[in-house]
């Protein structure tokens, strides 16, 4: 539903190169938005790097583990968090290598908006 509040439950068993939403969003044409701590993305991705598009109250810190681990630190991640300082393109994930279907889960505070992913090697 674009531009109205939802509240999604993360799917299960994601599909390579497939996400979803967990706890209340709103989603736009554009970018989504979350709207209650707590507020969940799930990613499987391949890639050795995962970058992230994202605005929102400075200070307010994203927690991200692959595969249920703590994210390496890097050079927007520390302690397996990013912290937001202002909207620009973030390093969420940094890996020793390139790795196949792996999966990302992000959690966010109330207030961030995301806007594009993109992924390197």
């Amino acid at each position: 539903v674009a531009d109205k509040p939802v509240t999604y439950i993360t799917a299960q068993n994601l599909e390579s190169d497939s996400w979803s939403l967990g706890g209340r969003w709103q989603v736009g044409d554009e970018s989504s938005q979350s709207l209650a701590q707590g507020a969940t993305l799930t990613l499987k991705f391949s890639a050795q790097y995962v970058y992230l598009v994202m605005s929102g109250p400075p200070g307010a810190r994203i927690t991200a583990t692959v595969a249920g681990q703590p994210v390496p630190d890097g050079a927007d991640s520390k302690n397996s968090s990013v912290t937001l300082d202002g909207p620009r393109l973030y390093t969420m994930v940094g890996l020793n290598q390139f790795m196949t279907d792996q999966t990302l889960q992000l959690t966010f505070p109330a207030g961030v908006t995301i806007t594009a992913f993109t992924f390197g090697s």
